[in-house]
């Protein structure tokens, strides 16, 4: 897993910025600090369409961490900025009206339970070396297109 637990530390750092909420993780390896989406700031959740900034405090926008959009029911729409590269566990689950969603081409992993009961979304062109972790899509339409892609999460975090 190029993004594993060993990889990064978790900064306290966060900033919110139009209706999200975003932290900031750094690299233990080489120090380099990255912003990463950790929630939707509108408590009643009733934000249709969102776009989430390519960077903040000059940091890219690397991945939608775990729960980020979790329930909110009322978004159709998302449009993630090219630099994404992970969409963390139950990042879009119970997103029920959740229809679309925009794939980055540095996507490289989806997470357990990311899309788990996101019930309309039915298309998403994801690249054939974007790791999918065993039960991204339960009960989602596109779980039957992607599960042949399935590993499990020992072989997620190699």
């Amino acid at each position: 897993m190029w993004c594993g637990k060993d990889w990064f530390k978790k900064l306290w750092k966060q900033v919110d910025l139009d209706s999200v909420r975003y932290g900031f993780i750094k690299n233990k390896s080489n120090g380099l600090i990255f912003a990463v989406v950790d929630c939707i700031l509108d408590y009643n959740f009733d934000i249709t369409n969102i776009s989430i900034a390519p960077v903040v405090n000059n940091c890219p926008v690397i991945g939608i961490g775990r729960a980020a959009f979790s329930s909110s029911i009322e978004i159709k729409t998302v449009d993630l900025p090219q630099s994404i590269m992970f969409i963390d566990e139950f990042a879009f689950s119970g997103c029920r009206k959740l229809c679309e969603i925009n794939v980055p081409p540095m996507l490289k992993e989806i997470h357990w339970a990311a899309f788990m009961d996101c019930y309309s979304l039915e298309k998403m062109d994801i690249s054939s070396d974007v790791k999918i972790e065993e039960g991204a899509f339960t009960n989602c339409p596109l779980e039957e297109q992607y599960k042949e892609k399935y590993i499990s999460r020992h072989d997620m975090y190699k």
